[in-house]
């Protein structure tokens, strides 16, 4: 990259420059485009984005050559299970629940979306319905965000516990309902989620009964501190150095 570039922000880039640093066009990859487009998306919130930071993306998937939409496969054509009674739609211990809803349950947070361990609501949430009278109550949390984080990191690696943790988040997601058809996608129906505490654990250093374990420690702090509609979800995910890149 051009030393020129590397503190230049993405959100004052053109087109032209972007096509140029190799963080848009045909050939590159699929992640890289979308960081491009979520940040010109959100101004307000990711101005800070920097070429040297989006470079170590691209670097991250240079051995990984995009692949032309139309002739990219359909992951749920591929992996669907073709039978009702697939094993894939069973609980296998030690998992908790099934490898189809592992794989498939984070879809559309990302081009690659991390596999679901455990979560503490094992049934659907319905839509946020408007109140009768027009507004919510409100409860104010007898914490700060940062406190009860804290609570939580030092519950969730305790001696007791022990798990390796690598992120944790508090996200909502936007669920989405696709009807389709013989034509292809149809209407899309939406609403919000509630909130999810998300926490990614290192690969391999634990496994869903120790997560399940770890979950009513963390809704007791959440319940303290006055937060009740919440949910815990468990992923895996590592850690990955976004800088030094060459």
């Amino acid at each position: 990259m051009d030393p020129a570039y590397m503190d230049k922000k993405i959100v004052d880039l053109s087109e032209d420059e972007l096509i140029m640093l190799g963080f848009v066009g045909d050939d590159v990859h699929p992640e890289v485009v979308d960081m491009v487009k979520t940040v010109r998306a959100s101004p307000q919130h990711l101005s800070s984005i920097t070429c040297s930071m989006l470079d170590c993306v691209k670097h991250r998937y240079s051995d990984q050559p995009s692949q032309d939409a139309s002739m990219t496969p359909d992951p749920f054509k591929l992996q669907r299970p073709s039978s009702p009674d697939s094993k894939d739609y069973t609980v296998v211990p030690p998992a908790l629940i099934s490898k189809y809803q592992s794989t498939f349950y984070y879809t559309g947070t990302s081009t690659d979306p991390p596999p679901l361990i455990w979560r503490s609501d094992l049934q659907p949430h319905p839509p946020n319905l408007k109140p009768i009278f027009g507004k919510s109550p409100q409860r104010q949390s007898t914490a700060s965000p940062e406190e009860v984080a804290a609570q939580i990191v030092k519950s969730i690696t305790s001696k007791e516990r022990g798990v390796k943790y690598s992120a944790i988040m508090p996200v909502r997601f936007s669920i989405v309902a696709i009807e389709c058809g013989e034509e292809g996608e149809g209407e899309k129906e939406g609403y919000l989620g509630p909130v999810v505490v998300w926490i990614a654990v290192r690969p391999d250093t634990t496994d869903a009964v120790a997560l399940r374990d770890a979950t009513p420690d963390i809704l007791d702090i959440l319940a303290e501190a006055q937060i009740t509609v919440v949910v815990i979800g468990w992923y895996e995910g590592s850690v990955e150095r976004m800088v030094d890149c060459k």
